[in-house]
């Protein structure tokens, strides 16, 4: 039976523990902006950067060495050789550049396809029985949710990254961070959209939100940090606009864009 703490290797329904799993593989975390960034491993595509940040759960890898790539139209592609063990945890920290000539506001992310092969790859490729797309994501391990770590303690390693075919510029290491503690919602604030047109490009703070159609496709709003924030909103053939809101804990604001061509 599975404890309370998440380290049993079972449960009563024959479920593997968190830390069953965690110690059968390393664990990436992407932490790769933009990231809407495509992610291929070994040639393969397995998803976005998004999708293996930790929310809702991470890239899981069996001991060996393996090649990471993050592609995204109008960007720089990226690219790192892992050299990972069980257990090992792995944190890549990177920004991708804009490709000469191109600005984040024309670029329109391709839309995603989730983990069509799942989050658990070997060395002979994607492994059944392993927490796949389809399955629930286990939690983030306890020590990450109790304390902010140190930096000689946070879990997060760069440790077995060997370089990459290229020279890569000192901007373009594999960095280690600390992991935050996640803010309570309480502390939030909500943004609720409505672009005209529906395909329209939304950044906040200049960070791609997404579709103007799929944000006003949910009806509580898009949860964000309270204080003013810049709201961009761009589409091949119409004038851009740039506004500023303030929104407040408790409070949604609406969100009302009506670009011009």
């Amino acid at each position: 039976m599975t404890g309370d703490d998440g380290e049993g290797e079972g449960s009563a329904d024959g479920s593997v523990g968190v830390s069953a799993r965690t110690d059968r593989y390393a664990i990436v975390k992407t932490d790769v902006s933009p990231e809407e960034a495509l992610v291929f491993l070994d040639g393969k595509y397995i998803g976005t950067a998004d999708d293996f940040d930790g929310t809702p759960d991470y890239l899981y890898l069996g001991a060996g060495k393996y090649h990471l790539e993050f592609r995204l139209p109008g960007y720089q592609t990226f690219a790192t050789d892992l050299d990972v063990s069980r257990g090992q945890r792995v944190r890549v920290d990177q920004k991708l550049k804009l490709q000469p000539g191109k600005s984040a506001l024309d670029q329109f992310p391709p839309e995603s396809k989730g983990t069509p092969l799942g989050r658990v790859f070997t060395k002979h490729g994607p492994e059944a029985g392993g927490p796949g797309a389809d399955d629930e994501a286990p939690p983030p391990p306890r020590r990450l949710q109790q304390r902010a770590p140190t930096p000689r303690d946070d879990g997060w390693s760069d440790r077995g990254m060997a370089p990459a075919p290229r020279e890569r510029a000192p901007e373009d290491r594999v960095d280690v961070r600390d992991e935050p503690l996640p803010r309570p919602a309480g502390n939030r604030a909500r943004m609720r959209f409505k672009v005209t047109p529906e395909d329209a490009a939304v950044y906040v703070d200049d960070k791609y939100l997404g579709a103007g159609g799929d944000l006003a496709a949910n009806p509580r709003g898009v949860v964000t940090d309270p204080g003013t924030h810049s709201i961009t909103v761009a589409r091949p053939g119409y004038k851009s606009k740039t506004v500023d809101i303030t929104v407040r804990i408790g409070a949604p604001v609406d969100v009302v864009v009506v670009l011009e061509k």
